[in-house]
């Protein structure tokens, strides 16, 4: 959820609405560093609504794989 601010609130509601609309459950999470991800994420397994062995990564890189510059998909994508 892109909002002008990332609060706690916002970061649960997040998670919650993944959890409830995904066939498959994830079993890790990659997201940036952004404080109230980790809060959100803890709060979530103490109320069991995130299942205690979901592992959460703290990388904004890991998610951006389409976006590096090295990858060989940029040069299929520029042409399109």
């Amino acid at each position: 959820m892109l909002s002008s601010h990332r609060d706690i609130a916002a970061a649960k509601k997040f998670f919650q609405q993944i959890m409830v609309n995904l066939a498959l459950k994830p079993k890790i999470i990659t997201a940036d560093k952004h404080s109230s991800y980790n809060k959100a994420i803890i709060q979530l397994k103490a109320q069991k609504i995130l299942p205690n062995l979901l592992l959460y990564r703290q990388c904004k890189y890991l998610n951006n794989i389409i976006e590096s510059g090295h990858r060989r998909i940029k040069r299929r994508i520029n042409p399109c």
